[in-house]
């Protein structure tokens, strides 16, 4: 059979909805359909009619027809069930059938006539199928909705524990500064040299002529004398014969700084201090809320920190003045049940300098490296000779490259869907038994003998009915009950090291529970194969002390 299009029209032949399967123009299935109702002879009951080019396959859906135009040498029992499908997911995506409601679901069910009919070929789907697929559920999406979700749950629960570790603190500071009141702390030597008389901060004292001493906490009054007019943190040293005893104690005539000034050019010299500092007896009257968000916002400006740092692809302190980094990231997407998807490679070469005498200088690159890649140098690099020579240096001789400033001067790319290029091939295969369980049995082999992969990570979701048992594992694991998931963890992959193999079971029998299978890696090899042979002085020709690294990690490396 072959469905040429199919539509939802009125009694008078204009399209409500219609989807074309075959090439054809809107003038043309218009016509199609303007014709149609003066075929159809009111006085019997047909489900299809006939003209010398086409054939209309129809069922009358209250006040309009669904139509399946197709040629006349199509099945006609096969179009009459592939018609009777497309009115049930009609009638299953709209509670009323009218010209409104096709309209308002007219883009959900143009996504369902193509399910149901494919280049004019009817697909073999059930009703149940089609709710599933227009559904769209994703595994994955789900995953990693309830990861995010754990985490987030953790997270709070961190910051409530850390804020009612902090308001507990906080009470019994003030209980013990309440019990303070009345009593002076002259018996243990802090009377006659406070804070600040004639010393301190400032010019000011933190009291009215008061240490600690004397009076209690109210009587010398924390500022009279405000905590900061006219003091400067700097001029002034912390206390200039002035211990915190009766000349004993922290200093018998010995100062904090003993004649060394805080920060003589301290900016903050002339500002007054704003903090309102510690009241004694003051409520707090700050929610606990404000503190767990305060302190969930530091989390994640730490977190954000953290990835940042990690993902600087910069060295902190290159080993040579001159210093090369080749660094490549592949990204690559597998169905499960064999097939590539996507696999694409993306690298760039950065060169930093430190020394102002190697600036004018020439790369000479190896010429092993794969041609099949696209490459593209800066724009101020010489283009032609790296074509022809393989060498990186810049058009114009006399200029030098920029001193203390990573440069990238090279980038290259490279996509395909050939399977030959996989470097790492994943083979997991989950088996139900007949215990409601699941065997997954999982493996990987090197297809790349000349890389060397360390500190693998594959990580393997499983149904969330209880914990793996794993019988068989080549390396070592770590099951993370929490997150779900299996991660088997191998320190290297190489040619002597080619393939491996691990088993477990778990309670639960979706096999698609196991997926997305995710895998991480670092190596020292570029898959371009790219080196540098040798750097040199552009003057003279003579080589330069240089050092270089090679990075090779996944962005994304997944299993679907």
């Amino acid at each position: 059979m072959v469905v040429i299009s199919a539509s939802v029209c009125t009694k008078t032949g204009k399209a409500i909805l219609s989807r074309q399967f075959m090439d054809m123009s809107r003038s043309r299935i218009e016509g199609l359909l303007a014709s149609f109702p003066k075929l159809i002879d009111n006085n019997e009951q047909h489900t299809f009619v006939e003209t010398d080019s086409v054939r209309y396959v129809y069922q009358p859906l209250e006040e309009l027809f669904m139509v399946l135009i197709t040629n006349k040498n199509s099945n006609i029992l096969q179009d009459i069930e592939t018609l009777n499908l497309f009115v049930r997911a009609i009638s299953d995506y709209c509670h009323t059938i009218n010209t409104h409601e096709i309209e308002e679901m007219a883009f959900e069910l143009s996504s369902v006539f193509d399910e149901i009919v494919n280049l004019g070929y009817r697909e073999y789907v059930s009703i149940q199928q089609l709710r599933t697929i227009s559904e769209m559920e994703s595994h994955e999406e789900k995953l990693a909705a309830e990861i995010e979700k754990n985490k987030e749950k953790e997270a709070k629960e961190l910051l409530n524990r850390k804020a009612k570790s902090l308001e507990m603190q906080r009470k019994e500071m003030q209980k013990k500064m309440g019990s303070g009141g009345g009593m002076g702390f002259g018996s243990m030597g802090y009377s006659n040299s406070g804070f600040g008389s004639n010393s301190g901060y400032g010019n000011n004292n933190y009291g009215n002529n008061g240490g600690y001493g004397n009076d209690s906490y109210g009587n010398s009054n924390y500022g009279s004398n405000n905590y900061g007019n006219n003091n400067n943190y700097g001029n002034n040293n912390y206390g200039n014969n002035g211990g915190f005893g009766n000349n004993s104690g922290f200093g018998s005539q010995n100062n904090y700084n003993s004649g060394n000034q805080y920060n003589n050019n301290n900016q903050q010299q002339n500002q007054p201090f704003r903090g309102k500092g510690m009241q004694l007896g003051h409520k707090n009257n700050n929610n606990v809320n404000d503190l767990v968000s305060q302190m969930q916002d530091e989390v994640t400006n730490q977190v954000m920190a953290d990835q940042m740092v990690a993902s600087n692809n910069e060295p902190a302190t290159p080993t040579e003045p001159v210093h090369a980094i080749i660094s490549e990231k592949i990204s690559l997407a597998a169905s499960h049940d064999g097939g590539l998807e996507n696999l694409e490679i993306k690298g760039d070469m950065i060169l930093r300098i430190m020394d102002p005498n190697s600036t004018h200088l020439r790369i000479q690159l190896n010429n092993s490296f794969n041609r099949n890649f696209q490459f593209k140098t800066h724009p101020q690099v010489d283009k032609r000779l790296f074509n022809s020579e393989s060498v990186i240096a810049l058009k114009d001789p006399s200029k030098p490259f920029p001193v203390g400033t990573p440069l990238g001067i090279l980038k290259w790319r490279f996509a395909t869907k050939d399977e030959s290029f996989i470097p790492l091939s994943i083979n997991c295969w989950p088996t139900p038994n007949v215990n409601g369980a699941c065997d997954v049995n999982i493996e990987y082999e090197l297809e790349v003998p000349n890389i060397t992969l360390n500190n693998v990570s594959i990580i393997i979701p499983y149904p969330g009915m209880g914990s793996p048992v794993v019988s068989e594992v080549d390396g070592s694991y770590n099951i993370n009950q929490q997150n779900r998931y299996v991660e088997w963890q191998i320190p290297i992959i190489d040619a002597d090291n080619r393939s491996g193999s691990m088993e477990f079971s778990v309670q639960g029998n979706d096999t698609s529970s196991f997926f997305p299978v995710r895998v991480n890696f670092t190596s020292n090899q570029s898959f371009s194969n790219i080196n540098i042979a040798d750097i040199q002085h552009v003057e003279n020709g003579s080589s330069v002390n240089y050092s270089h690294e090679t990075r090779l990690m996944p962005d994304n490396y997944i299993i679907m």
